[in-house]
């Protein structure tokens, strides 16, 4: 597998696939914040507590994440251009949700809320192996995996075109043998009928040439 993938294209090509998850997961209930801080949809989590599990976070995608990991760990909105610039990096793939929520309580301002968020030491070492090289070859292996089913589904689409064109090829090659066969038959016939026919006009030549009186 290694000699067909390579790992520079196979790194490229899952940031793209990271940032397109992120960016299209949540576009169907994603709300974004106004530009004068409002919120325009109810937040995705209670901001008043300070007691978090890591899977109600990571639940949510995009803006809808953005939002669950500034109001748990920052007890507010996203603003600003720290959190345009996190959106953007995470939408281009450059960081994870974990990258971001590690980011956001490492602040002064998560320190002094004092929220905690449990479960996030297993999340990040899934993120890591996730983003492993080990990982990446699991998930290009799951993808091939995936794909299995309909690649054979059509190697069995092919394969009946393929008999299928296999068997008109031989009714045209049987076809063309008899035609062949009888055109042979028929031009054999002819030069028999040929062959009678001179022989027939050269006994009446015979025949009218001993019948010719002598002077």
């Amino acid at each position: 597998m290694s000699e067909l993938v390579r790992l520079d294209d196979l790194d490229a090509l899952m940031q793209r696939v990271r940032a397109d998850v992120e960016a299209r997961k949540a576009r169907a209930d994603a709300r974004i914040v106004g530009g004068n801080g409002a919120e325009v949809a109810p937040p995705p989590l209670d901001p008043a507590q300070l007691r978090y599990t890591a899977t109600e976070i990571l639940a949510h995608y995009d803006v809808v994440f953005m939002r669950a990991a500034y109001l748990s760990l920052l007890g507010r909105e996203p603003a600003g251009e720290d959190a345009a610039r996190f959106l953007q990096q995470l939408r281009l793939g450059q960081i994870s949700r974990i990258d971001l929520i590690d980011a956001l309580a490492a602040t002064d301002e998560a320190q002094a809320r004092g929220a905690r968020i449990s479960g996030l030491r297993r999340e990040r070492f899934l993120d890591r192996i996730r983003r492993s090289r080990l990982g990446r070859k699991i998930v290009a292996l799951a993808s091939l995996a995936r794909s299995i089913p309909r690649l054979a589904s059509e190697v069995r689409r092919l394969a009946a075109r393929v008999d299928t064109a296999e068997r008109k090829a031989q009714q045209l090659e049987r076809r063309l043998e008899e035609e062949h066969k009888a055109k042979t038959e028929s031009e054999a016939q002819f030069s028999r009928q040929i062959e009678v026919l001179t022989q027939k006009i050269s006994e009446l030549e015979r025949h009218l040439g001993g019948d010719v009186p002598s002077r």
